[in-house]
């Protein structure tokens, strides 16, 4: 790493100098030849465990007393990119609306790296990854030109890359729908007949809707303002109140 020297007034052999490593938070991190005053590396160094050394140098001469000199040496440790990066979780969970625009944010994703290099985010793969784009600070967001939001769930890998190392993690998307269809009834016209004044109960006919939607938003409850008649919310069965249907009138 470098070479330290010292010298001495004296004639030899008071004048012979000795090398040797003054007190250290490091003690083994560094070795000093004793007689060249080179000094080299006794074990790992880490950058994220220690950016710089400082300790002392001895420099002993050969008299008696033996008298000595002392000066300061400060490395400083260059760091290399040895550390991927790494995500905070190894899966992400989101939700974004169905009729969400272009450009909505829908999470960040987080990544770090020990050699503090700068991360770069992509969106590696995913069935309707068209749809979202990830800047550079981790955000995920609806692409901001077109989406087509078609399914219900959408999951994407996701990579964080330091230049030289690169990590994925998984990003899980649920869409949340949204009550944006009307019923719809699979018939625009329903016929029945009944004979006048029938008992209560009697089955006329039953209509039936559908709804687009998902969930608790596609229940489809079934009312009616005719007296005569009665229909079940749930199951959309007409059937007659009783005595209150007259041909004649």
């Amino acid at each position: 790493i470098l070479e330290v020297s010292a010298v001495d007034g004296d004639s030899m052999p008071n004048a012979q100098v000795s090398y040797e490593l003054g007190e250290s938070d490091t003690p083994d991190a560094f070795f000093i030849n004793s007689l060249t005053g080179a000094i080299t590396t006794a074990g790992s160094i880490d950058f994220e465990q220690n950016a710089v050394f400082e300790f002392t140098i001895l420099a002993l001469d050969s008299g008696s007393p033996q008298l000595t000199g002392t000066t300061t040496v400060r490395i400083a440790v260059e760091n290399l990119n040895d550390n991927p990066p790494t995500f905070t979780q190894s899966t992400y969970q989101a939700s974004v609306s169905e009729v969400a625009i272009p450009g909505t944010s829908v999470r960040f994703v987080v990544a770090t790296d020990e050699d503090m290099d700068p991360i770069t985010y992509d969106i590696v793969e995913g069935i309707g990854s068209e749809n979202f784009e990830i800047n550079s600070d981790g955000l995920i967001t609806l692409n901001s030109v077109s989406i087509d939001i078609a399914e219900v769930q959408y999951e994407l890998n996701v990579s964080a890359s330091d230049g030289v190392f690169t990590r994925h993690a998984t990003v899980i998307i649920e869409v949340e729908d949204q009550n944006d269809n009307s019923p719809v009834f699979t018939q625009d016209v329903y016929t029945a007949s009944v004979t006048e004044n029938p008992q209560p109960g009697v089955f006329i006919t039953q209509v039936n809707a559908t709804d687009e939607d998902r969930g608790s938003n596609a229940e489809v409850t079934y009312s009616s303002s005719l007296e005569a008649f009665v229909i079940d919310p749930q199951s959309g069965v007409i059937s007659t109140v009783g005595g209150m249907i007259d041909r004649e009138q």
